[in-house]
């Protein structure tokens, strides 16, 4: 294809603009092979610092059953309205691993501790 450059906005299959800052626009699926996103300037490795203040799981519980979702996370009916960002989005899901992973391991400390007090009261 070489290096064609176009410039302006361009729309394929819609024929509203969203934004001024939208340069390609298209109405339906798109497909490719690859989508490589650049400047990406927050990754959630901080959730691995010793600073991240983790929410206790009984706080994430209530959190949950007030607000039907995961903190940080849009509701459905954002995202109905208003769509998604997928590098944010891709971010925050990792963020939400990386959390979980953290919770694993404070219940796999847990677990390791009861089996120890569970051994000892069996010795007993």
């Amino acid at each position: 294809m070489g290096n064609a450059k176009i410039s302006g906005n361009m729309r394929i299959g819609i024929d509203r603009e969203y934004d001024a800052q939208t340069m390609l626009s298209v109405g339906g699926k798109l497909a490719a092979t690859a989508v490589h996103v650049r400047n990406v300037n927050s990754w959630p490795d901080y959730v691995f610092h010793n600073e991240y203040k983790l929410l206790s799981l009984p706080d994430l519980q209530k959190y949950i059953k007030t607000y039907n979702h995961l903190p940080d996370v849009p509701n459905a009916e954002t995202v109905a309205k208003d769509g998604v960002e997928l590098l944010e989005m891709n971010a925050l899901l990792l963020k939400k691993i990386e959390e979980m992973t953290l919770y694993l391991f404070q219940m796999n400390e847990r677990l390791n501790k009861l089996e120890q007090v569970n051994t000892e009261l069996r010795k007993k």
